[in-house]
């Protein structure tokens, strides 16, 4: 078993290390939590670790998704406009609006949650806390 003072250590320096992107988590905020946590367990005997994690899981098929309706929106303009398009740029297009959006969608944290809904990004949070939880009782 490994104690709490080297759990939180290294949890602490996971927390300040990599994954502290966001200006609103700085190292006030860490030594905050540092601080909650060792009066919780202080006065408990509950082992207290915070994991921070940038995504829960994948949202790939988020990216798909989005790509597949800018590219059908592409195909629909292409289609129908009143503007004449060469009959061999018609897949291409589609397939550059598709890779473009899907690309610029998982670069986008607004798009991702605009195209999942809560009850998956909840369940998802949920199989990795679970999964956190058994390798590191495990590991």
């Amino acid at each position: 078993m490994v104690n709490c003072e080297s759990a939180f250590r290294f949890t602490i320096h996971y927390l300040r290390f990599t994954t502290m992107t966001r200006p609103r988590f700085d190292d006030a905020a860490c030594d905050n939590l540092a601080q909650c946590v060792k009066e919780i367990e202080s006065s408990t005997d509950a082992e207290l670790v915070i994991i921070v994690r940038a995504r829960s899981g994948s949202y790939a098929h988020v990216d798909y998704l989005f790509g597949f309706t800018v590219s059908f929106i592409i195909l629909l303009f292409v289609l129908f406009s009143p503007v004449d398009f060469h009959p061999i740029w018609i897949p291409i297009d589609v397939v550059i609006a598709f890779v473009g959006s899907a690309f610029l969608s998982s670069r986008s944290n607004f798009l991702r949650r605009l195209f999942s809904t809560d009850k998956y990004r909840s369940k998802v949070t949920r199989t990795a806390a679970a999964a956190m939880f058994v390798i590191r009782e495990t590991g």
